[in-house]
């Protein structure tokens, strides 16, 4: 029998992993409706009796329902008897929120309980910033981005920078007015100017607060795999060459499960000059932002930001990071759970809002291509805007089309074409 290669178990494991999770969902949705409500009953007697609650199965309607819930289908190393002392106070937390609700409605919650079931955390000299920009998910905080960082050894180490974009909710507001407390390496910075409506404004204001060389991103309801930014970094540090950008892959855990920005053909995967080896031979790649570290003087010295108000604008910042990157980093062994769907996201606009955030972000697509003299690799790439989508949306959609026209023009010497697909 031929030994099987690291490259052959890498794409058995991968395999195993994607059909171990559409197999749950399929079976979710083939229960009967009697067995799906069995199911939910059992989640919410779960947690009244103040134990976390585990799933072998995910569905939009229990993460939606239950903020704490957690899904060992798609986190096969979830054992409640290998969680770390601070991931388990972060989703006791979590669960202690849905135990009211479930109990008790919206009758508010004692903070005295929940510093309790906080716990606290020290801090040590930052070496990752993480910057989660929050707005009336505080539940899922809890639930799943912070208990995921806490899977780390670096924990402490991190500066967990919290931007609250206004936040209305009262559970979120005490929520972080606990955590800034009882962990002195979570800082929460409150701002004042009314709801954004992007998450580009609290991560630009981030940026500027991170203290640490390395910096990340992550967004409250979604999570990074167990130590995934141990990993990371201990790339980084084991790499002869000078790292300044390394980035896994992301997972989006839906009813249609997918996995996106896997670069990494052969584990790790070095890419010199990005913006030769890759841009300019009309490759864009999706990269994740979030499963990744950024070197912080490399954000700053280049003056990179996220672009307010637009759709789309975390891979617009993908490439701009690419683009003056020495020596990016790709990998196979560190992913993020981007969970879709969630109610009330801030993904979810109305049709003209939503063609008012593309248009913004095709047309600094331009700019970015200008600056970069990536003119004719964008326009043999296939990521080039959809002006037919704009042209079929109406009046505005077709004002908004000439003047993308008339900015690639002047910009890029491009005549844009219906029927293009862009990937973006």
């Amino acid at each position: 029998m031929r030994p099987i290669t690291s490259d052959a178990k890498r794409l058995i494991s991968e395999a195993v992993r994607k059909t171990r999770f559409k197999l749950a969902t399929f079976l979710w949705s083939r229960r009967s409706e009697r067995r799906r409500r069995h199911d939910a009953e059992r989640i919410a007697d779960t947690i009244l009796r103040g134990r976390i609650p585990i799933a072998s199965v995910y569905s939009t309607e229990l993460y939606n329902r239950f903020p704490s819930l957690q899904f060992s289908t798609i986190l096969p190393e979830l054992r409640v008897g290998a969680l770390t002392r601070t991931q388990l106070n972060f989703i006791a937390s979590a669960a202690l929120f849905d135990r009211r609700r479930l109990s008790a409605g919206d009758d508010p919650l004692s903070l005295g309980e929940l510093e309790n079931h906080l716990g606290n955390g020290v801090a040590e000299p930052p070496v990752i910033s993480v910057v989660i920009p929050v707005y009336n998910n505080g539940e899922y905080l809890l639930g799943k981005c912070l208990s995921s960082l806490a899977t780390n050894l670096l924990f402490s180490k991190m500066q967990i920078v919290i931007v609250d974009d206004c936040s209305d909710e009262r559970c979120t507001r005490e929520i972080l007015s606990c955590l800034e407390r009882r962990y002195q390496n979570i800082e929460v910075v409150s701002l004042t100017n009314g709801p954004s409506g992007s998450a580009s404004v609290p991560r630009n204001v981030g940026m500027a607060r991170a203290k640490a060389p390395w910096i990340t991103f992550l967004d409250p309801d979604n999570s990074i795999c167990a130590r995934g930014f141990d990993r990371l970094l201990n790339h980084v540090n084991g790499s002869p060459q000078e790292i300044d950008f390394v980035s896994g892959y992301q997972v989006k855990v839906s009813e249609t499960p997918g996995i996106t920005a896997l670069n990494a053909k052969r584990g790790v995967e070095v890419v010199p000059n990005p913006l030769n080896t890759m841009l300019k031979r009309s490759i864009f790649p999706t990269v994740s932002t979030q499963a990744a570290l950024i070197s912080t003087s490399l954000l700053r010295d280049s003056r990179i930001r996220f672009i307010d108000q637009a759709t789309g604008q975390d891979t617009l910042f993908g490439w701009e990071v690419l683009a003056v990157s020495k020596n990016t980093m790709f990998v196979d062994d560190t992913w993020l759970l981007y969970f879709a769907e969630r109610r009330g996201s801030v993904s979810n606009a109305s049709n003209q809002e939503f063609l008012s955030r593309l248009y913004k972000r095709d047309f600094f697509l331009a700019r970015f291509a200008c600056e970069y003299g990536l003119g004719e690799a964008l326009n043999t790439s296939g990521r080039l805007p959809d002006i037919e989508r704009y042209e079929q949306s109406g009046a505005v959609g077709k004002a908004l089309a000439m003047k993308l026209r008339k900015s690639y023009q002047q910009l890029l010497g491009i005549e844009l074409e219906s029927c293009t697909s862009p990937t973006i």
